[in-house]
């Protein structure tokens, strides 16, 4: 899951409305936003930031780990106060569905169809391999999975791997 992540695109540069704008403007305004630049100098003068702009990095980081990029300002709106992790993170979406952007609804849906895949393709390697990993978990089960990919079914390796 980790190579997934890296390979994608990173984040864009943070709306001047969302927390880090000063600091993207103070700290690293002459670094050129694309390609997850901006985010990268924040990250390297964290001690520098706020702790709202921490707060929203690390919600970035959520969102780029559920491979929901285009979910960031959703999850500003709804989901400022819930802790940057996976479970709790798509969680929170999940309850907001109907007021979701329709590119977050879309790539919610989609995190959710793909844990019903991995639990489907997987149902034969999840208890004996994975059960310590929380129901709706699915980068723990994904992670998880791909940790033990040697003893997988074909059929498991290949829903791991979308």
């Amino acid at each position: 899951m980790a190579a997934a992540v890296l390979l994608l695109p990173g984040p864009p540069a943070l709306p001047e409305d969302l927390p880090c704008a000063e600091e993207q403007r103070t700290l690293c305004g002459a670094i050129a936003p694309g390609e997850g630049r901006v985010q990268s100098c924040l990250r390297a003068r964290w001690g520098e930031l706020s702790p709202t702009c921490r707060q929203g990095l690390d919600r970035s980081a959520a969102a780029a780990e559920l491979q929901i990029i285009e979910c960031e300002a959703d999850l500003f709106r709804f989901c400022s106060k819930v802790p940057g992790q996976h479970q709790a993170t798509l969680a929170c979406l999940v309850e907001n569905r109907s007021a979701l952007t329709p590119t977050c609804r879309a790539a919610v849906d989609r995190e959710q169809g793909r844990g019903a895949s991995v639990q489907l393709a997987c149902h034969d390697e999840v208890p004996s391999l994975c059960a310590a990993v929380p129901a709706g978990d699915v980068a723990g089960l994904v992670s998880c999975l791909v940790a033990h990919a040697k003893e997988l079914t074909p059929a498991c390796q290949a829903a791991v791997s979308l």
